[in-house]
C-alpha cells in the first residue's frame, strides 16, 4: 500500500504543456500546477535539437521523447528528484 501512496504528489493531475528554454523543463498540470527542473539535469534533452525537443507525447504520469528514446516522469519532477545517469551509476558503482 505505500507505493500506492506516493502517487498522492500527482493528484491524478496530468502534464498539459511542456516548456524548454535554455536552462528550464517546465511542465504545466491539468490542475494548474507549474513545475520546474533545471534543463542541465536531463543531459539527453538539454543536447537535443530544437525539433526534437518539440516531439514529445504525453501521458497520463510522463514525457516522453521516442525520437531521443527516453522520457521524464512528472512525479519525480515533482518530488525534485535528479534523473539517474550512466555517469551518475559508474560514479557510485566504482570501487
Amino acid at each position: 500500500m505505500r507505493y500506492r501512496e506516493n502517487f498522492t504528489l500527482l493528484n491524478y493531475a496530468q502534464p498539459v504543456e511542456v516548456v524548454i528554454d535554455e536552462d528550464f523543463l517546465t511542465v504545466h498540470l491539468s490542475d494548474g500546477r507549474i513545475i520546474s527542473n533545471l534543463l542541465e539535469w536531463f543531459t539527453w534533452l538539454a543536447n537535443a535539437t530544437s525539433e526534437q525537443r518539440q516531439n514529445y507525447t504525453l501521458s497520463a504520469y510522463s514525457i516522453d521523447w521516442d525520437d531521443l528514446d527516453n522520457g521524464v516522469d512528472v512525479e519525480g519532477m515533482l518530488r525534485g528528484i535528479k534523473p539517474r545517469t550512466p555517469q551518475n551509476l559508474t560514479l557510485h558503482n566504482t570501487p
